[in-house]
């Protein structure tokens, strides 16, 4: 092992897994919810990447599951940015 592998652990970034329900299909780790996809009473769909403020419609499921991998990886990314003594 380097010293430059040593100094900087890399820590990999855990792929959440799609659920289906019956009216939400919910984005987990393990056995914590990281977002959520939900059909509104007019058809549409609402997502939200749970634990922040991030939030929004869609005009299809497919489409709302996308913004909210998109949501995840970006406040991954700027939270790997920050560093781990900023969250």
């Amino acid at each position: 092992m380097s010293k430059a592998d040593e100094a900087s652990p890399v820590q990999e970034l855990v792929m959440p897994r799609w659920e289906r329900g019956v009216r939400v299909h919910g984005f987990w780790i393990e056995n914590t919810r990281v977002g959520h996809v939900g059909l509104g009473p007019t058809g549409d769909h609402w997502w939200e990447l749970d634990g922040t403020q991030e939030h929004g419609q869609a005009f299809s499921l497919r489409a709302a599951k996308r913004l909210v991998k998109q949501a995840y990886l970006r406040h991954n990314a700027a939270v790997h940015r920050r560093g781990p003594e900023d969250k």
